[in-house]
């Protein structure tokens, strides 16, 4: 009696879908599916950020670390053949961070 009620309920193009435990279960996974998706790829997305971030910060603290023990005697003087007529031990500090 159930099922007689259910189809009468169901359009005459789904037919015996509507009473079918599988279909249900397919409309459930089609609707959670995507939010998986997107939540596995929010995490890849996240982590790789954070990895960048982890990089730029140690990167930094090797530049300031190296720039630390450089003579400043030099900065008054752009012509000492740095990177964009950087002064010498800014140019130094450049590298250092560019090659980390």
């Amino acid at each position: 009696m159930i099922q007689s009620a259910n189809v009468r309920l169901c359009p005459n193009l789904l037919g015996n879908l509507c009473s079918d435990d599988r279909a249900a279960a397919l409309v459930e996974f089609a609707i959670s599916l995507p939010l998986l998706i997107v939540l596995v790829v929010g995490i890849f997305d996240f982590g790789a950020a954070f990895n960048l971030k982890q990089q730029l910060n140690n990167a930094l603290r090797e530049g300031a670390r190296f720039g630390s023990t450089q003579p400043t005697n030099d900065l008054t003087n752009p012509n000492c053949g740095g990177a964009g007529g950087a002064p010498c031990s800014v140019a130094a500090i450049m590298k250092v961070v560019d090659a980390y």
